[in-house]
């Protein structure tokens, strides 16, 4: 079913979309605005997990990234807006440019914003906060002009709670707690830089093993 089925725990009665989205959306437009507040424009199959740790799986969505709002089309192919906190976005599309990425949200200091897991862990994470922002521009002698533009940023999460990323990884130490003495040689030891995408990587899978 392109709704899906909205399932709480096993054994529970299943719950519909339409029973907890029940209102349509109407066609927001931004006027004087070039480009796009969604993260991709197609419509992609994913799994939502929302706050209460109910799922609803096989929908269609699409991510308004300027909003932080989930687009998804109902059992009768109707778009709406979920008004509900959703946790977690898992992308099942078959396109392989966006198979099983995964986004959350919830985290302290930006609660409402979607960030993209780069490195899971069970101590610590690396993500991409994924936002689309409005840009004004004045050409002299031209009238302003307004865009929207995707924009990126690091942070690790420990606890869902969000840590700036900074080159010498200080923002962490106090997440290192009894490891502090072996992070600290390991980021030393390897050049480990918290401003580069793939050190960053290696410092959380190191982190979590120990």
């Amino acid at each position: 079913m392109q709704g899906g089925i909205l399932v709480s725990n096993p054994g529970n009665k299943p719950v519909y979309l339409r029973d907890v989205f029940s209102t349509p959306l109407q066609p927001k437009s931004y006027p004087g605005i070039d480009g796009s507040p969604f993260l991709y424009d197609n419509w992609l199959l994913a799994k939502l997990k929302f706050s209460d740790d109910r799922v609803v799986d096989s929908i269609y969505i699409k991510l308004n990234a300027y909003e932080n709002k989930v687009h998804f089309k109902d059992e009768n192919g109707e778009e709406m807006q979920a008004s509900v906190k959703i946790s977690e976005i898992t992308i099942t599309d078959n396109d392989p440019k966006w198979h099983n990425l995964v986004f959350r949200s919830g985290y302290e200091g930006d609660i409402n914003a979607f960030f993209q897991v780069l490195t899971d862990g069970r101590k610590l994470q690396l993500l991409k906060k994924i936002m689309v922002i409005k840009w004004e521009s004045t050409a002299i002698g031209e009238e302003g002009k307004k865009t929207f533009q995707l924009d990126q940023e690091l942070f690790f999460s420990a606890n869902e709670t969000l840590f700036r990323q900074n080159k010498k990884c200080s923002s962490l130490t106090d997440v290192f707690k009894v490891y502090k003495e072996d992070m600290l040689r390991f980021v030393s030891a390897n050049n480990i830089r918290c401003n580069k995408e793939d050190d960053m990587k290696k410092l959380v899978d190191y982190f979590n093993s120990l």
